[in-house]
């Protein structure tokens, strides 16, 4: 169960650069 859990929070915590980072260049495209 908490082994579980904090592969999960792991899993959430990874992509949150990421995916502020494909935001960045999405808004990036549309100013430009």
């Amino acid at each position: 169960m908490l082994f579980t859990l904090k592969k999960y929070i792991g899993g959430m915590m990874l992509p949150l650069p990421l995916l502020l980072l494909i935001i960045a260049l999405g808004l990036g495209l549309v100013v430009v």
